[in-house]
């Protein structure tokens, strides 16, 4: 079987300064205006699908002798970072074009401290699946046979990636093939940045190294706002678990855009080769019910008014392990944390945005895939009326199917918006 595969070329600063200049204004000055940069080589990488960008690197190095330092720039199209915890993928950030990857190790170079590890970085999104159920073994046996893998029919979303990997690099079924495009600056550019002439280039690394450190601010920044949260619940006798806080407190990382939260996908080719994927499901699987949507991970945008999710079902929360949960225990949860999540924002009222770390300007909404007798948690059915993007491209596209609800992610999950208020929003 013929695949698509990686490819790189050797380029200089004269060649690309103007690629550089429409994604990274700031760095295309900076080097611009630095001696000797026009003198010194660089690489274009360009990714399939679902490659380890460090480890196809070790193999560039090989191939055309040229030692890479951890920098690299995103050129179009997007990579993940991500973490793996057992069988779990969460999903950590992602870099869109004129993003800089691999900060924390170049820094270590330019003090000469020890090595530190490299992230997990994919080309495209390493944690997205399908949103219906795609675990018949005869319309899977069908993809087999087509795009000549032998992989076995999923058992949990988190297995979904792997075949879609194995779909998009079947060379036969794309005429223009997926990749993302990544600058790939030679060890000779950190060694440079030691150099006082090029002072300016070391210290843009250094603060935009600053700017991923954020997160670990995070905790220490809500610190005041949170013991208050805990000696309010104990006052009002409640009594959440280790996991319903950790979950509050990811969901709040979600919302201050920290990390990524889920979205819908439908021919999105920034994140990953959606249309490729959706054309298999929908003609070669042969998805009969339900509509061939994708959930990929995406940050709160202040620009999008679309949603971003966090699962119960699918869980990826950074700190705590959550266990294995049944939906009856999980439509309890929710109504907790919309009950906690609610004393939050009462807190956040009373301190003003201006003393909390928090800027709480998210809306949030708390779905189940089964009617609440309580009333407190809407059905998942609603996430298609709330979405008008994805009620017309159902409508248009996918005339005589359905917008599955009825899955994993979405038996326990909650969405986030970016609230257009300056302070104030409905937890």
């Amino acid at each position: 079987m013929e695949v698509i595969k990686n490819f790189y070329q050797h380029t200089s600063w004269a060649e690309v300064k103007q690629d550089v200049r429409n994604v990274n204004p700031t760095l295309y000055d900076i080097i611009e205006n630095m001696t000797q940069s026009q003198s010194l080589k660089l690489i274009k990488g360009h990714y399939t699908y679902g490659s380890d960008i460090y480890e196809a690197n070790k193999i560039v190095e090989q191939e055309l002798g040229t030692l890479l330092s951890p920098l690299m720039l995103q050129m179009d199209k997007s990579c993940e970072r991500y973490l793996t915890a057992g069988d779990r993928v969460i999903p950590l950030d992602l870099y869109s074009p004129g993003n800089l990857i691999g900060l924390d190790q170049s820094v270590s170079i330019l003090n000469q401290t020890p090595k530190k590890p490299q992230p997990n970085i994919s080309a495209g999104a390493r944690s997205a699946f399908m949103l219906p159920k795609i675990t018949d073994a005869r319309a899977h046996k069908r993809l087999n046979n087509n795009f000549q893998f032998n992989l076995n029919p999923p058992t949990d979303i988190s297995e979904h990636w792997h075949i879609f990997k194995a779909i998009t690099s079947h060379i036969s079924h794309r005429q223009d093939p997926w990749h993302t495009t990544l600058l790939l600056f030679p060890q000779e550019w950190l060694q440079k940045a030691l150099e006082e002439k090029w002072l300016e280039f070391q210290n843009f690394i250094l603060l935009e190294a600053l700017k991923e450190l954020e997160l670990y601010n995070f905790h220490n920044g809500i610190c005041g706002t949170w013991e208050i949260f805990a000696n309010t619940i104990r006052c009002r006798n409640l009594k959440p678990g280790p996991y319903l806080t950790d979950t509050i407190k990811h969901i709040l990382m979600i919302s201050e855009n920290y990390i990524p939260g889920y979205k819908i996908i439908n021919n999105d080719e920034n994140i990953l080769p959606s249309h490729c994927i959706q054309h298999a499901y929908s003609e070669v699987y042969q998805l009969k019910d339900y509509a061939p949507f994708l959930m990929a991970p995406s940050k709160i945008s202040a620009q999008n008014s679309n949603a971003i999710y966090y699962s119960l079902g699918y869980p990826t929360l950074i700190e705590g392990t959550p266990t294995i949960r049944k939906p009856p225990s999980i439509i309890t949860e929710l109504r907790e944390i919309k009950k906690l999540m609610s004393i939050l924002n009462e807190i956040l009222e009373e301190k003003h945005c201006s003393e909390s770390y928090l800027k709480n300007q998210s809306t949030y909404e708390y779905y189940h895939s089964e009617d609440d007798p309580f009333g407190e948690i809407k059905n998942s059915q609603d996430i298609l009326y709330t979405s008008l993007d994805i009620k017309e491209e159902l409508e248009k596209q996918y005339q005589n199917k359905t917008f599955s609800t009825y899955n994993q992610f979405f038996r326990g999950c909650i969405s986030i918006k970016n609230s257009k208020q300056s302070c104030k929003s409905t937890l």
